[in-house]
């Protein structure tokens, strides 16, 4: 079995609450809102657990900062509130904490802005709110010297969504952290955000726009090497699609096939390396190949057929594989009876009748589906991506819905489409999180493209939509 990108350090800390804040803007909740929600709900829980007359709040530049503002507001009508912005205000990053410092000011809250630490004894609570999910590596100034001084004080600590510092070699001594939405850390208390627990596992852009992004330096092979195993002298159409896919994604793409599929894709595009066969179908000595050690994941199974000699052969190939492996169509049938094959460096692509030819009945109302979608991952330990009006991932932990998508992705070739754009990705990515994105993708360049003909559009139509797709969720 292959070996996996590892998942992001500190995920849920820092990697999925980006995901969820910039899906829940996509899909009507705006930063602002989330902000006051968090701050009002802080200040509530300061105020009914905290018998507290002077507080100092302590702000960063980021959100966590803007935060803190909200909080200051709504505590200054119960308690003597001092702010401290520990840069100066022309940083603050974003415009909602921009707007809430402003208000804050025509509020008559005591602001204090100064790198330089300006703290006493004589409060009782600290509320820190300088750095949130977004810190990495060591603190830097002005904070290190804030969160030494305030370690210093005996004084209790009120963390906002984290104590800052966490996880470096300077965290702050928080008596209490306040998390937002989900815990961050160990003994945290969890307050709502406002943010529905649907829309919270909805794939949006954000589970694009955090995906790996080439480097200015990087250089050929590091934005990422997939192998598309399939194809077939009745489908030569099938391996096209999921390879063009992921060439306008990764850095080589090579497609391993029959002789006449070759020359077909040969004809088709300059973009795609060609490693062919004197056969009709896939055989054993294709996926034998030395090439598929030296890419970063394979998809194995698109147009491929369902000979005895292809079946061997891909069951082999999954056996053998030496990197995470997307297993779409004959691929998927090939694993009947040979279900020991699926484990975490595997995901499979199958839409309903797929499924159920491997697990049995899916049920037909959705959460009862999401159930037993999530049940069979976590039994086999893989990803399973389920096509569908409502597509549902899931990898046994963590499962996700997409709601991108129409009525003319039905057409042939989509499925494909999908599979080298999830290739693609888990090049360089963990494979759930690239199922997310390419899910989330995919079906969104079908609703562009079906926004302009309705449902008169072939898979060709998406693959030339989805890198604008791709740029737009980059810049969202």
């Amino acid at each position: 079995m292959g070996q996996l990108v590892d998942r992001w350090p500190h995920r849920v800390m820092t990697m999925d609450m980006r995901i969820i804040d910039t899906n829940a803007r996509y899909f009507g909740l705006p930063p602002r809102i989330l902000m006051e929600n968090a701050g009002r709900g802080i200040a509530d829980y300061v105020r009914t657990n905290f018998d507290a007359g002077k507080v100092a709040v302590v702000c960063g530049s980021g959100n966590n900062g803007g935060d803190g503002f909200v909080i200051a507001r709504h505590l200054s009508e119960h308690a003597d509130v001092h702010v401290i912005l520990v840069q100066d205000p022309a940083k603050i990053r974003s415009q909602e904490a921009r707007d809430n410092y402003e208000l804050l000011l025509a509020s008559n809250v005591k602001v204090t802005a100064s790198p330089t630490p300006k703290l006493h004894w004589n409060y009782d609570l600290i509320i820190d709110a300088m750095l949130g999910t977004g810190v990495s590596g060591s603190v830097r100034e002005p904070y290190a010297s804030y969160i030494s001084m305030i370690n210093r004080l005996d004084v209790p600590v009120v963390s906002v969504d984290l104590p800052s510092g966490h996880g470096t070699d300077l965290p702050i001594k928080s008596d209490c952290t306040i998390s937002l939405h989900q815990a961050k850390v160990d003994g945290a208390v969890v307050l709502p955000l406002g943010i529905p627990s649907p829309l919270s596992r909805r794939c949006g852009p954000g589970n694009v726009k955090f995906l790996h992004r080439r480097h200015k330096l990087a250089h050929k092979r590091q934005g990422g090497v997939v192998a598309v195993v399939g194809g077939s002298n009745t489908y030569h159409g099938a391996p096209a699609y999921a390879s063009l896919t992921a060439a306008s994604i990764c850095d080589l793409v090579y497609v391993l096939c029959p002789e006449r599929v070759g020359d077909a894709l040969r004809s088709m595009s300059p973009d795609l390396i060609i490693e062919s066969q004197h056969a009709p179908t896939i055989t054993r000595p294709l996926v034998d190949s030395p090439t598929l050690s030296a890419v970063n994941c394979i998809l194995c199974g698109v147009g491929a057929g369902r000979t005895h000699d292809t079946i061997e052969a891909l069951q082999h190939l999954c056996e053998c594989a030496t990197v995470p492996l997307v297993v779409d169509a004959d691929g998927i049938y090939a694993l009947k009876g040979r279900l020991d094959l699926l484990d975490e460096t595997v995901c499979i692509t199958p839409h309903a009748k797929e499924f159920e030819q491997l697990f049995g009945q899916l049920p037909e109302e959705i959460d009862e589906r999401t159930k037993s979608v999530e049940q069979v991952a976590k039994r086999y330990g893989c990803t399973i991506v389920l096509k569908g009006a409502t597509d549902i991932i899931s990898n046994g932990t963590e499962t996700w819905h997409n709601i991108t998508g129409n009525e003319g992705m039905t057409t042939g070739g989509t499925g494909d489409v999908l599979a080298g754009c999830i290739a693609a990705f888990a090049a360089t990515n963990p494979l759930f999180e690239s199922a997310l994105g390419a899910t989330f993708a995919v079906g969104r360049a079908g609703d562009v493209v079906h926004a302009n003909k309705e449902t008169y559009f072939t898979a060709s139509d998406v693959i030339d939509a989805l890198p604008g797709v791709l740029a737009f969720c980059r810049k969202y």
